[in-house]
């Protein structure tokens, strides 16, 4: 192998880093934050979801309400 292409949303800088920090650190901001992000989640099973997704989904919502997870999210989405 001579090189490696990566290919995703995930894998490079944004080009607008500053608008995309602000724009995260707003919408995942106390006290709507988990809220926002709960109702993007189902966006990341786009074609099958597992027969215990809203169960999933509501621990997801009950550890982002723990201290430091909403906060530990937001670095994750702005860095």
């Amino acid at each position: 192998m001579r090189g490696l292409v990566l290919i995703g949303p995930f894998v490079a800088a944004p080009r607008s880093a500053l608008l995309t920090k602000l724009t995260v650190f707003l919408l995942l901001a106390p006290p709507w934050g988990v809220a926002v992000f709960c109702s993007y989640f189902p966006r990341m099973y786009p074609k099958a979801r597992p027969t215990d997704f809203e169960e999933h989904r509501r621990h997801v919502k009950a550890m982002l309400k723990e201290p430091g997870r909403l906060h530990a999210l937001r670095q994750l989405f702005s860095d």
